[in-house]
């Protein structure tokens, strides 16, 4: 397991449609057969910032149907969590089936969909200064040997402790390129 998956930060640009569901339900959503490299935090990036960031808790495949009932495809083991499948709990399908319900710019029931659960996204405000916007995702590596490639990280990513809560307050007000 790379050190980005187990210390990193998955930034995903967002469409304004559905920032603000992913915000409400503490869920990220994608196509299930995108490339993408699990992250331990999923910051949701818009507007040229990143606006909030959450701690990845589970990764699953799922099908909503047309009654808005949450089969479970495939869960994945977490690097971070020892390679651990973490159950999916039953607050979770019901804030995916939520999500789904309220989801107007496009029908989401019976395709496949990759969530990323959160418990909670928090905000900050991480700033990209450069021109132009993000294409996809983009990815920020917080592990100790990475950190200084990163003049915009705050030192407390050289710490073992890291928590989102510090993670969020660190970036809050910084620029990137």
């Amino acid at each position: 397991m790379s050190s980005i998956a187990a210390n990193g930060v998955d930034i995903v640009n967002h469409s304004t449609e559905y920032y603000q569901n992913n915000i409400l339900y503490d869920l990220y959503h994608d196509q299930p057969n995108r490339s993408k490299i699990p992250c331990r935090y999923l910051g949701l990036y818009k507007d040229k910032k990143v606006g909030h960031i959450g701690e990845v808790q589970a990764i699953c495949l799922v099908r909503v149907n047309s009654n808005y009932e949450v089969e479970i495809l495939e869960n994945f083991a977490l690097g971070w969590n020892n390679n651990e499948l973490i159950p999916i709990k039953e607050e979770w399908k019901k804030r995916i089936s939520e999500l789904v319900k309220s989801t107007d710019y496009y029908d989401l029931k019976n395709e496949v969909i990759r969530f990323s659960i959160v418990e909670k996204f928090l905000p900050t405000n991480y700033k990209k200064i450069s021109d132009g916007g993000i294409q996809g995702h983009r990815y920020f590596d917080l592990g100790k040997s990475e950190a200084d490639k990163y003049d915009t990280i705050p030192d407390i990513f050289l710490s073992d402790d890291i928590s989102l809560e510090k993670i969020t307050k660190a970036l809050d007000g910084k620029e990137w390129k």
